[in-house]
């Protein structure tokens, strides 16, 4: 089902809410849904060590942003949602956008601002000197599952840019402070990786590691033969975890491809189309929520049909009512000038978040193009979900 969004006031199409996909119509997106929800946007680069522009957030690499969001978790807020603005295999003149990124909180609009425990971990799941394919992503869903079962939810798969810094096989206490974080051996180069559950690294409240004896130091070190030198262009693949809120062992996640239609033109990809909703409603209305998609796609081909693996998590337990949801996909240009972002899909975020609709995923594309200022514009796909409404009748009369 299509329908349409208000315009923003005095913007052109770019910056106005692209290509809608709703399950409800237009006046049932705008009713009460029983939630409001409030959201906070935190812009970074990733990969960088530092800029000229010192307003914006400077992250060398995936592991450091957990600790970055830990003053908004003191808020009352959760993270929802992590993406580049620009896919990681898009055209070379967007190359100097590829490391802008968001991270995306939420927190529901009564909840007061009392400190909620942040605890989120990373770990990697994919390192090689290709873009992992379908096949990657799926086999690696044991591993989310077993995590789950742990009491780990996954916010979301974040490709680190250009492979990533490398990790030296000693750490000080010092260097371990300053970074809030402890890498976790890497095994293979081109193979899935696996790595235990307690070799996962993890960001917390209580860490103290001018507190933490050597031996244990020693434990969290790994070796120089498990540390990785990633070449230029190699592919870090990590996955973002927090603990669930859920009961331990009640969440199944699993993986579905979605097929999307590119169009080229010039070795430049002018269009992606896909029957989200065909492919996805179903799994909203047996009670599956949207963990995160995945848009597998190489710089050295020119595919017209390429496959998405999107992530859902849907509840164990048998014995409780399952809750149905509504959902929205919208294509949305956002447009970037160096590396601040002028336009983009906030205007709608904020519209929505009144009427209970939680921003589920927002998946990267390819699909750029230069305007005449010199700015760059490009699209994003985002993903919102919310429990269904029961459609009231008209009692009658007489």
């Amino acid at each position: 089902m299509g329908c349409s969004l208000p315009k923003v006031s005095g913007s052109g199409d770019v910056t106005s809410p692209g290509r809608i996909h709703s399950t409800v119509r237009k006046a049932q997106i705008y009713t009460q849904g029983g939630m409001a929800y409030t959201y906070h946007f935190l812009d970074f680069l990733l990969g960088k060590d530092e800029v000229g522009v010192s307003s914006l957030l400077c992250l060398s690499s995936v592991r450091e942003l957990p600790v970055r969001v830990r003053e908004w978790c003191g808020r009352g807020y959760e993270l929802v949602a992590v993406h580049p603005f620009v896919h990681p295999c898009s055209p070379e003149s967007a190359s100097m956008y590829r490391s802008l990124h968001r991270a995306v909180l939420i927190k529901e609009a009564n909840r007061s601002e009392k400190r909620l425990e942040c605890c989120l971990e990373t770990d990697v799941c994919f390192c090689g000197h290709q873009v992992p394919n379908p096949e990657v992503i799926q086999n690696y869903m044991k591993k989310v599952q077993d995590l789950a079962d742990k009491g780990l939810d996954l916010v979301g798969l974040l490709q680190q840019p250009g492979g990533g810094p490398y990790f030296p096989g000693h750490w000080d206490p010092e260097e371990l402070s300053s970074l809030h974080s402890s890498p976790s051996p890497i095994h293979s180069q081109s193979e899935l990786i696996q790595p235990q559950a307690n070799q996962i690294e993890t960001t917390s409240p209580d860490m103290s590691p001018p507190n933490t004896t050597r031996a244990e130091m020693e434990l969290r070190r790994p070796s120089e033969q498990e540390s990785y030198k990633p070449e230029q262009g190699g592919v870090q693949l990590f996955a973002l975890y927090k603990h669930t809120k859920n009961l331990i062992g009640s969440q199944r996640y699993y993986s579905v491809k979605i097929p999307l239609q590119l169009q080229w033109e010039a070795g430049l990809v002018t269009g992606v189309n896909a029957h989200w909703l065909d492919h996805m409603n179903q799994h909203f209305l047996n009670g599956a929520i949207l963990s995160d998609g995945f848009l597998c796609l190489t710089e050295d081909s020119a595919p017209s049909v390429v496959e998405g693996v999107f992530i859902f998590q849907a509840s164990l337990d048998n014995t409780l009512e399952t809750t149905s949801y509504d959902a929205i996909v919208v294509e949305q240009w956002t447009v970037i000038d160096g590396v601040a972002v002028k336009a983009d899909y906030t205007p709608l975020l904020l519209s929505l978040a009144p009427y209970g609709w939680r921003l589920m995923c927002v998946l990267p594309t390819p699909l750029i193009h230069t305007n005449s200022d010199g700015s760059l514009a490009t699209k994003q796909i985002l993903f919102l979900q919310r429990p269904k409404q029961l459609r009231r009748r008209r009692e009658r009369r007489g």
